[in-house]
């Protein structure tokens, strides 16, 4: 990709970065590879990346890390409706996938008790999930509903 296109591309980024959904996102966390990312067309479904906003709660919990009020996650679909998954305090299970929250000295995220569960995942709802161990995701916000997806996502360039 030549440096105009780069420039021209960062520039559509950022002038996307108010409305929703963006046609375009950068990553910066460790959940995912760091890079940009095009949204595509595709529905979502089971190892899609999709683009979502955090609940109300845990917008407030990431505020305080020092997250923009825009933030927008980027997480791996890895349950999908009728899925059998279980999600509780001490972490997730969901197909193929095993996985602890983390715990950390003096506070950090906790699942809500009212979210925890184990059961079929209802026609609207899907369990996001990072690759890697230290991922804000469904282990400490639950199930997510598939109206709150804001589109699947490709990485186009990662560093």
């Amino acid at each position: 990709m030549g440096a105009t296109a780069a420039l021209a591309l960062l520039l559509l980024v950022g002038a996307a970065a108010y409305g929703s959904p963006a046609p375009a996102l950068i990553n910066e966390s460790r959940s995912l590879p760091r890079g940009l990312y095009l949204r595509t067309w595709t529905k979502p479904h089971r190892g899609a990346v999709v683009a979502l906003k955090p609940p109300p709660w845990a917008q407030d919990f990431l505020r305080g890390q020092g997250a923009p009020e825009n933030l927008r996650l980027l997480k791996r679909i890895a349950a999908v409706p009728g899925d059998h998954v279980c999600i509780g305090p001490r972490g997730l299970i969901a197909p193929q996938r095993i996985v602890h929250a983390q715990s950390k000295p003096g506070g950090g995220p906790r699942l809500p008790p009212h979210l925890a569960r184990c059961g079929p995942l209802g026609p609207d709802e899907v369990v996001v999930l990072g690759e890697t161990a230290g991922s804000f995701d469904s282990r400490y916000f639950g199930a997510v509903n598939t109206d709150d997806l804001e589109g699947v996502f490709k990485a186009l360039w990662t560093w």
